[in-house]
């Protein structure tokens, strides 16, 4: 189990290809906040960190850490409704057709 918040942000940093550093850094590039964002969302979530120890590793005030977490949230429920409505259209485009051979069948 991974229990250094250091494993987290140095391997989402080469996933994403920034720099380590940046995800320390007072940078606000769009790219460099999402992910951010994902590896104080991860280090919350994984490794159980307080809000004071995130703080100190991320060097944020405990506010712009609670908006964090709640916009990887909202982006996990976004995608978890848009996969939801995505097998819900998928069963519809299989309706028709599955009617359309019940009818025959009975015929």
């Amino acid at each position: 189990m991974i229990k250094d918040p250091a494993i987290i942000t140095k391997t989402l940093a080469n996933y994403y290809g920034i720099s380590t550093l940046a995800l320390y850094s007072p940078t606000r590039s769009q790219q460099i906040v999402k992910v951010r964002h994902l590896a104080i969302y991860i280090c919350r979530i994984l490794l159980g960190l307080s809000y004071p120890s995130l703080s100190v590793i991320f060097k944020r005030d405990r506010s712009s850490l609670i908006h964090a977490i709640r916009r990887i949230k909202e982006d996990l429920e976004m995608v978890a409704t848009a996969n939801m409505f995505i097998t819900e259209f998928k069963k519809l485009e299989r309706a028709p057709a599955l009617i359309q051979e019940s009818i025959l069948k009975s015929t």
